[in-house]
């Protein structure tokens, strides 16, 4: 295709608040994943191996993100000569749209772009978007969808689609800017990407994503435990599948985890039960504590052992 230069945009850190952000205190999209530090460095991981692409930005809804979103690129960015940049959005109530009509508008951007909603697990074919009939004059974009005919979390978009975009007030890019470019007669090609694709919302869906990218990412050890270098795991603790284990942690002795992800600096003492569940970096949990679906147990864990841990 004749597509010559892309900058990506990456959509991070809207204005809500949901329980998976609360336990993991920053942007979801700093989550750990199997095969890379987190789901940010995933997505950067991907599109700079595209050949159309030329900078990575991502773009925050909270100001507040922008340090430690920063720092995360930064760490990237050492070995990538200076590819990416970060920048928070400090108007309220612009929407997706709204943001990235603004940030455009900021840097002149006369290029096209490709958008990303950075609280996903990236999908396996991305590169499927760049398809030959984009060069069409009558298509304005290419969005990506996943085997359930659902959104992927990525939009193949030519600049000309932000002069759809009002410069005031809220505007969606799903809602609101994909259903205004069809009304002008505009097309917007929809293309598979593959496996993957799934938005990060809650902890059932994280997990989800952990075991899936495990499971496309690292071949024979498809289905963990991923367990960092710098955690400590006692010897005759059992770690189980499913499971990821962040810089930092620890996990003491007969204490079981499957399908789980410990955050960074989580401590797991003797004898603990951890299933299906997402435990705070930082904390420690005492000796004999049981957690199952992210909330304390005080059951019979033999039943637990049977049903779910064999």
């Amino acid at each position: 295709m004749a597509l010559n230069e892309v900058n990506v945009v990456i959509l991070v850190g809207g204005p809500g608040q949901s329980s998976l952000r609360d336990i993991a205190g920053h942007s979801v999209s700093l989550l750990p994943v199997p095969g890379y530090r987190h789901c940010l460095h995933a997505w950067f991981e991907i599109v700079q191996r595209m050949d159309p692409v030329n900078k990575i930005h991502v773009l925050t809804g909270r100001p507040d993100d922008k340090r430690v979103i920063g720092a995360a690129a930064g760490e990237w960015d050492a070995g990538h000569l200076g590819q990416t940049g970060v920048h928070a959005d400090h108007n309220d109530h612009r929407g997706t749209a709204g943001a990235l009509r603004d940030f455009a508008t900021s840097l002149n951007y006369s290029s096209d772009l490709l958008v990303i909603e950075g609280n996903r697990i990236p999908p396996g074919n991305p590169e499927a978007l760049f398809d030959l009939e984009y060069d069409r004059e009558d298509v304005i974009g290419v969005l990506g969808r996943d085997r359930s005919f659902q959104p992927s979390g990525l939009f193949l978009m030519k600049n000309r689609i932000l002069d759809l975009i009002p410069e005031i007030g809220f505007f969606d890019l799903k809602e609101q800017l994909i259903p205004r470019a069809l009304e002008r007669g505009e097309r917007i090609l929809v293309r598979p990407t593959g496996e993957g694709g799934n938005r990060i919302s809650d902890r059932t869906s994280y997990l989800r994503g952990v075991r899936e990218l495990g499971a496309r990412a690292l071949g024979p050890a498809a289905r963990g435990p991923w367990i960092a270098d710098g955690s400590h795991v006692h010897e005759d603790a059992d770690v189980k599948t499913g499971t990821l284990v962040s810089e930092g942690c620890r996990i003491g002795a007969n204490s079981v985890v499957k399908d789980s992800v410990l955050l960074e600096g989580a401590v797991i003492g003797a004898d603990c039960l951890i299933v299906d569940s997402v435990i705070k970096g930082g904390i420690t949990l005492a000796p004999g504590t049981k957690v199952v679906r992210g909330a304390p147990y005080e059951g019979d864990s033999s039943m637990l052992e049977t049903s779910v841990l064999s």
